[in-house]
């Protein structure tokens, strides 16, 4: 026996006399491959719509996959039999469940409802995929699935670095990423994040003798592969992600053959990175570029925004440390706490420690780690264990992929992203089955209540179901109906809109898209009647909106503009004034904020405002208001005092 990690005795599989598997009921294979079909749609064709990050793409995916766990359960609902519960699942749930209870004090519960949407088919899918993938080696199938997809992206990548271009598909990528490599990603670090999955099953599965050669074929191809195109991402985060990934990977199979291999891959490894660094740094000055970029004391802008987003979320989680604010309410919180003045919209904290904290507590933080660590603990000692090299292949891909994903959230928000976090649980799920399938982890028998909760998940499954189309197609209204706006076609508009909230009601865009709309039919209307009629009811609409999303200051902008057109320039600059109250940084707001004040004569306070503009921001705006407001107080002065202005005043 080969010298390692003990294995108990009775444990070893290959002495216990096997067993011919019975063939799978035609009926129960339909159903079950059906199911693989639907959920594997989040996996393999979300990383080709830009990763998963759009609504109109997240929502589709997220229908079929609820369908696919509600086909999954409601089998085991009927049939009965045994249930395969996978590692750390059920704290999985409990994290789900914290969740929905934070969901009705979330800043805008319907962004919650979209971003536990999310968790659930996320959490639904891991335990789907331990189910469906225990047999008849579907796990291969679906692993060189992967392999084979990310591959055909890494050439894509590669094909957009040779001919120069930044379109991403059917759309440009922003130029601020200039030629970075990002395949169907907007984002070059999502695209590393991707790749960082998968290269520690590709190193793993390429060096194990269990796994059937066309397998490892395909392995040996993509790690190579990926070599140049995680280069040419320029992602560090990904560089890090990977370099622990592969590593941790093969620390954990030369660990299994005796602590003299591990040692000597130990120092392989370390001697192998720093050759790879040594000669990168030399040769490439876009390495030296990227790597002094990232330190504390000459950190390049993107990084540099890092460390503040960082220092404002602290401030942010601070206010409620325990339960956070709230699923989802980063982006609509963080603007009362950010110093930042760079006008972009942080909708994200690029820390997905401080994110969860932020939005979860304390208390949601630590639920979520304890997740992931019973979640790698137990399949480590199972993979470790087991006879098969096969799994111990599989169970170290596993610990180093969510380890390259740990490290990359120090630097990201990668767990956020829909296709490449079910990419992981694709694969965390066939790791989870194929433990089962070797008798390394024992199925549960499904007594009568487990048959109900089962009945139960599956009927919740399929509502979630419905309730992701609902949203997509809330969206797709709310979206034409912004195009027909800005089109100046506000009927049309309006029927758009209005259509999207009897589909919707929860919805706040729609909402606001209904001020808008009224707002401009009150601004082109001649009688004077009507036009008062149509500024009254834009406000109703965008007090609608405010009902829903306390949050978003379009609304109370709008608002403002409703009441300048009312004559109400008192209610206006209230409203205003609560815009600038939740991101004291926004310079369109604070700009307007300041126009308000000198149309209502309030000369002194706008010249204020401007002037913190100007120290913040500068432009040609901000000069041009201070002088004429300076302009206007000097005569203002004189004339108060009876004496001419001074010639050349300003």
């Amino acid at each position: 026996m080969r010298q390692g990690l003990p294995i108990p005795v009775g444990a070893e599989p290959s002495r216990r006399r096997r067993t011919r598997a019975l063939p799978v009921p035609r009926s129960v294979s339909i159903c079950e491959w059906s199911a693989i079909a639907l959920i594997a749609a989040s996996s393999f064709v979300g990383v080709v719509l830009f990763g998963g990050v759009r609504v109109w793409s997240v929502t589709p995916l997220m229908a079929l996959c609820f369908a696919g766990i509600a086909v999954t359960f409601g089998r085991l609902a009927a049939a009965g039999g045994e249930i395969r519960i996978p590692p750390g699942g059920r704290l999985y749930l409990a994290f789900l469940l914290y969740g929905v209870a934070l969901a009705p004090r979330a800043a805008v519960p319907y962004e919650a409802r979209f971003e536990l949407l999310k968790v659930a088919s996320c959490a639904g899918a891991y335990w789907a995929w331990t189910e469906l993938v225990s047999r008849a080696g579907r796990w291969r199938w679906l692993l060189a699935g992967i392999l084979l997809g990310v591959t055909v992206l890494a050439w894509y990548a590669i094909i957009q670095q040779a001919h120069g271009a930044r379109m991403v598909l059917n759309l440009e990528r922003p130029a601020v990423y200039g030629m970075r490599a990002s395949g169907t990603h907007f984002c070059p670090n999502h695209f590393a994040n991707l790749m960082e999955i998968v290269f520690p099953f590709a190193a793993a599965l390429a060096v194990s003798p269990g796994v059937a050669v066309p397998l490892r074929l395909l392995s040996v191809y993509a790690f190579v592969l990926f070599l140049p195109v995680m280069f040419l991402t320029q992602s560090r985060s990904g560089w890090l992600g990977t370099a622990v990934g592969v590593a941790a990977a093969l620390l954990i199979l030369a660990a299994r053959k005796g602590w003299r291999r591990f040692l000597g891959t130990l120092v392989a490894g370390a001697v192998a990175l720093a050759v790879v660094f040594a000669v990168a740094w030399c040769a490439s000055p876009m390495v030296r570029e990227r790597i002094t970029g990232a330190s504390i004391t000459s950190p390049d802008p993107a990084v540099h925004a890092r460390f503040l987003m960082w220092r404002d979320t602290a401030a942010m989680i601070r206010e409620s440390p325990w339960t956070g604010h709230g699923p989802g309410s980063f982006p609509w919180v963080y603007p009362r706490f950010r110093t930042i003045t760079m006008q972009f919209f942080f909708n994200h904290a690029h820390n997905e420690y401080l994110e969860v904290a932020a939005e979860y507590g304390l208390a949601g933080v630590a639920l979520f780690g304890a997740f992931v660590g019973w979640a790698l603990i137990r399949s480590l000692a199972a993979g470790l264990r087991s006879s098969r090299d096969r799994d111990a292949a599989l169970v170290a891909a596993l610990v180093g992929a969510t380890a390259a994903c740990l490290v990359h959230a120090i630097f990201d928000y990668n767990l956020r992203l829909y296709a490449n976090t079910h990419v992981l649980a694709l694969v965390a799920g066939a790791t989870a089955a194929c433990l089962y399938a070797s008798g390394r982890l024992t199925p549960r028998p499904l007594r009568a209540a487990g048959r109900i909760l089962c009945g139960a998940a599956a009927a919740v499954s399929l509502a979630l179901a419905v309730l992701s189309v609902q949203m997509f197609v809330s969206f797709c209204l709310t979206h034409l109906g912004e195009r027909y706006r800005l089109a100046v076609r506000l009927e049309e508009a309006g029927k758009q809109f209005a259509r999207a909230l009897r589909i919707d009601p929860g919805n706040w865009a729609p909402y606001l898209g209904m001020g808008e709309t009224y707002r401009t039919r009150a601004f082109w209307n001649l009688d004077a009647g009507e036009k008062a009629r149509l500024g009254r009811e834009a406000l109703d609409w965008y007090g609608k909106a405010a009902d829903r999303n306390a949050r978003e200051p379009a609304a109370l902008f709008g608002m403002s503009r409703a009441y300048n057109a009312l004559g109400e320039d008192d209610r206006a600059l209230t409203a205003l004034e609560r815009a600038v109250a939740m991101d004291t940084n926004h310079l369109f707001y604070i700009t307007q904020y300041g126009l308000q004040l000198r149309r209502m004569g309030r000369l002194e306070d706008a010249l204020g405002v401007f002037r913190d503009v100007d120290r913040k921001w500068g432009g040609e705006t901000a000069m041009l208001n201070i002088a004429l407001l300076q302009k206007a107080l000097a005569e203002k002065r004189a004339a108060d005092s009876g004496e001419p202005a001074p010639a050349g005043a300003p």
